[in-house]
This record gives C-alpha cells, structure tokens and sequence, in this order.
C-alpha cells in the first residue's frame, strides 16, 4: 500500500488503492450483521446505494517533520501536502499535525482520508510507543464517486455539493 520515508526533516509517503464501491463490497451484509449483533434497527436504505463500481487510486504526500525532544518525550508540528487521483476521488489537500509522544517518527506518521496510515507501525528502534495529536487537512475535491453516483448517473443534480472539505483529528495511539 504505502512506500514511505521518513528523514528528521521531510517524510513521503506514495501508494495505490484497488478496490470496490456498491454493493460488492459487502457493506450491507456487513451492517446487518453489526445491527443484528447489538440488536440495532435494520438500515433500509440499500436501494440508495450508488452501483458498483470497480476503482483505483494513485495518491501521495509530502510532510515536513520537524520535532524537538523534551526528555523522553519528542514534540513536533508536521505541515503536509497531499494529492490523490483516480476514477472514483480525485483531491488536493493541505494541512498540519502536532504530535506529543515518545518516538520522533512514530510522531510524524499522521496522513488523512485515503492517506491515513493503515497498518502496523514499523520502527527500527524496540519497545512500545505512544503520541497524542491534532489536526486538520483542508481539501478541495474534483471527483468523489461515493457523494456523487447518483447524480452521474441520473444527470439529475439533487444536492450542492462543496467542492472544499475539512477533515479534523484529536486522538491518541
């Protein structure tokens, strides 16, 4: 999924996303089966749901990682760009990060959306890490099949859609 290279400055990050969108992909079995399980109304808008589509995306960014060490904690502001194309979302963002942890590159590692990271960690150095962070990426989206299906394929605009888009994190890992 990813290629990415962190340095004390400067971290990208390049990958490829493959997948499904409709019902293909098997959320409807998947909510059911959570709905049942913690005895939820059943979803009944599925005939909603946009057609299937199969769907690739080429995505990146780039992010500046400075950091200072304050003892055994390591702070850092990460200002990032990101760029994501394909045939079902297409976006260019911005944003930045701050982070309060114990490893400088566990600290950096904080994409968003479609680059947010999506598996183990891995560090050359041994024990068990852990950070607080913030932050917000701004995008201005030209494509996104998920919100505009219905309308493709119709040719019947029903919504306005905002073509700029916001996404805000606080968490801890």
């Amino acid at each position: 999924d990813w290629t990415s290279r962190p340095t004390d400055w400067f971290r990208y990050r390049m990958g490829i996303d493959v997948g499904v969108v409709g019902p293909d992909a098997g959320g409807e079995e998947l909510q059911d089966t959570l709905h049942w399980l913690i005895s939820a109304e059943k979803y009944r808008a599925w005939n909603d749901q946009v057609r299937n589509r199969h769907g690739y995306a080429v995505k990146g960014m780039a992010t500046l990682t400075p950091s200072v060490d304050l003892g055994s904690l390591n702070a850092g502001l990460y200002p990032h760009l990101s760029a994501v194309g394909g045939n079902l979302f297409s976006f260019v963002g911005f944003g930045a990060s701050v982070a309060l942890g114990n490893d400088r590159v566990f600290n950096s590692d904080n994409g968003f959306g479609l680059l947010s990271r999506r598996g183990m960690f891995q560090s050359a150095t041994p024990g068990f890490f852990y950070k607080v962070f913030a932050g917000v990426e701004f995008r201005e989206v030209d494509k996104s099949y998920i919100l505009e299906g219905h309308t493709e394929e119709s040719g019947l605009t029903t919504v306005d859609l905002n073509r700029w888009v916001d996404e805000y994190r606080v968490g801890g890992a």
